[in-house]
């Protein structure tokens, strides 16, 4: 089925599109960008901090000068033409925002559509160790949740069958291409996911509290400080604590086991490095400056560099704990 086009932007005008995606993110729409974080899969971009957002209650984090967002769209062109060439297809620009036309909360705003197959291409270009781990052998599907995310929501808008992830590795410098077959257990997930938060943000309403790191920000940010009153005990609120430390009282007993495994493989260790292929043990050094006896010592240049920062702590009181 081919998708609805929501509007139209004019060739290489980058800040036009900008504006266009701008006031589209604030209407009851997701980009292949947004799907991600609606399924939870970017731990500092939560679902409850991207509505947040959406709804405008925070204002939406200004990537544009990131260094490695402009290296991105400055070698994309680049990344697209050589693995497309190196595969023997020849691919497009669609100077468009495109709608589904089954669910039109979905929109695409796409790197490539390849001419004269029913696919697309996604660009990525990835600086990070951590997600370049994440990324199987060449010619593979093993890409990120994340970004399979994106490619299912881009093949549901546009109608296409499969997609090729086009990345460069900048650490050291390769090229790889990854084939994306559509995915139909997945993006009915994504669907359903995607529709229960447009849902919530016709209602004006955030989604449930999840344990994200994003979510963790978003509560600072829109509760930076607080006054003197409590609220009223619940019975919900005992039944959260319960929970807690339940919860808590589990993550140390796993945290124990998993240090009394270090600790077995550090006496194996002895006096080595590390145990090849599996972890190291080295020594470091490191300095700090003695604060205590700087304030004893010279008070004055020590109130020189001192600053203060307002933030919310978080404690159970141990008499509720009943």
């Amino acid at each position: 089925m081919k998708p609805d086009i929501l509007c139209r932007t004019t060739r290489g005008n980058r800040q036009e599109w900008e504006k266009q995606r701008q006031r589209l993110f604030h209407g009851a729409y997701l980009g292949g960008s947004e799907a991600a974080a609606v399924l939870g899969l970017v731990p500092r971009r939560s679902p409850s901090q991207l509505m947040a957002e959406k709804l405008g209650r925070l204002e939406s984090e200004d990537v544009s000068g990131i260094t490695r967002v402009q290296l991105g769209l400055e070698l994309e062109s680049f990344v697209a033409d050589e693995v497309s060439k190196a595969l023997g297809l020849k691919v497009q620009r669609r100077h468009a925002i495109f709608q589904c036309s089954e669910h039109p909360f979905m929109m695409a705003s796409i790197d490539r559509e390849c001419v004269g197959l029913n696919a697309g291409m996604e660009v990525k270009t990835v600086s990070s160790p951590g997600i370049t781990k994440l990324y199987g052998e060449s010619g593979g599907s093993t890409v990120p949740r994340a970004v399979k995310a994106q490619c299912e929501h881009y093949m549901e808008v546009m109608g296409w069958n499969w997609m090729i992830v086009a990345v460069l590795l900048l650490n050291p410098p390769e090229l790889r291409h990854y084939i994306l077959p559509e995915d139909s257990r997945f993006r009915e997930r994504l669907i359903s996911t995607e529709s229960r938060f447009i849902d919530l943000f016709n209602k004006g309403e955030l989604p449930e509290m999840d344990g994200l790191e994003g979510t963790g920000k978003m509560l600072h940010q829109l509760y930076p400080s607080c006054g003197t009153d409590m609220q009223t005990q619940a019975p919900e609120h005992q039944t959260m604590l319960k929970k807690a430390r339940s919860f808590s009282a589990k993550a140390k007993c796993l945290e124990r086991r998993g240090k009394a495994i270090e600790n077995r493989l550090k006496l194996q260790i002895g006096d080595c490095e590390g145990i090849e292929g599996i972890c190291t043990w080295k020594t470091r050094t490191t300095e700090s400056v003695d604060l205590a006896r700087l304030r004893r010592e010279l008070p004055e240049l020590a109130e020189q560099f001192k600053s203060r920062r307002q933030s919310r702590v978080f404690r159970w009181l141990e008499a509720s704990a009943q």
